[in-house]
């Protein structure tokens, strides 16, 4: 769940067999909903998994299985998609959550890579914020306090060996 800057929630909704986003008043009228999977460029049906606002009101969706995130303007028209499929710093491998500082720039947790990566509001990659180098592992969602600057990651891990969930908090400086 995300709240725009107009007060209004989006909500993604995976668990139906058709797979939506949806926009909401704060007392709960539907006001509009898309389908994150209308774009020739998915090799799989969306799976709509987290959701964030930037400070522009475009609303950011993490699709895990076709391994990017969809920017998409209010009325849910696709913009432009975060991460490449091929090979590079750009690639993304199941994102997962993520949010927006107040310059628009875009940070995604890259469960697949354990790092958390950021792509600036031109949709370009600028770098990797966090990786295994600094104490991150299977990284699930984030949230920004944009008056503190601090980060919160939480990782969660579910193996046959171990099972973990953490929360860490980082001061970010390197944006």
């Amino acid at each position: 769940i995300a709240i725009s800057n107009k007060g209004q929630l989006i909500i993604t909704d995976m668990h139906r067999k058709k797979r939506l986003v949806g926009v909401y008043t704060v007392d709960g009228r539907c006001l509009r909903q898309f389908d994150p999977s209308h774009t020739n460029e998915d090799l799989h049906t969306s799976t709509p998994y987290y959701v964030a606002v930037d400070p522009f009101d475009r609303i950011l969706v993490s699709d895990r299985d076709n391994h990017c995130v969809k920017v998409f303007d209010e009325r849910g028209i696709l913009l432009q998609r975060l991460g490449s499929k091929e090979p590079g710093d750009d690639r993304i491998v199941h994102p997962r959550g993520l949010c927006a500082d107040s310059k628009g720039n875009v940070m995604i947790c890259d469960s697949g890579h354990n790092r958390l990566s950021v792509f600036g509001p031109d949709g370009h990659f600028m770098q990797h914020l966090l990786t295994a180098e600094d104490a991150l592992a299977c990284p699930r969602d984030v949230a920004l306090n944009r008056q503190s600057g601090r980060l919160v990651v939480a990782q969660h891990n579910s193996g046959a060996d171990s099972s973990f969930r953490k929360i860490r908090i980082y001061e970010i400086s390197k944006l």
